[in-house]
């Protein structure tokens, strides 16, 4: 019996990528209802939440580099490391955001870092065996 655990491997990455996606989205959800609903206390569910779902995303884009760097795919590295470098500056752009009393800037910096990694999980996901 032959088993192709390589084809395994990659699937398994391309999965980490297409998670990050999902993650991502739910995160924008929970995202968008505090700015519209408003920001409430620390302790609400939508900001609870949305901190535990951006914690997730972290640590699954750091199996997804793990998994780039087992498969030993170079562009898939560039696109995880940009993903994790991207999740990390909309995390502490939303950090800033909730320490400086709601700054603007810290939002735009967080939306970015938002953006940056939706780019590289999707290209991450995008490209080819």
């Amino acid at each position: 019996m032959n088993i192709n655990h390589t084809s395994d491997r990659f699937s398994f990455l391309r999965g980490a990528f297409v998670v990050n996606i999902g993650l991502l989205a739910v995160l924008y959800f929970f995202g968008m209802y505090i700015n519209i609903y408003g920001f409430g206390t620390m302790n609400s569910f939508p900001i609870l939440t949305h901190m535990i779902i951006a914690t997730a995303l972290a640590l699954v884009s750091v199996a997804t580099i793990a998994a780039s760097f087992i498969e030993k795919r170079v562009k898939h590295i560039y696109a995880a490391v940009a993903s994790i470098v991207c999740v990390g500056v909309a995390f502490t752009g939303g950090m800033f955001f909730i320490i400086s009393g709601q700054q603007n800037v810290f939002s735009l910096i967080m939306a970015m870092g938002f953006l940056g990694a939706l780019l590289a999980n999707m290209w991450g996901a995008a490209l080819p065996k």
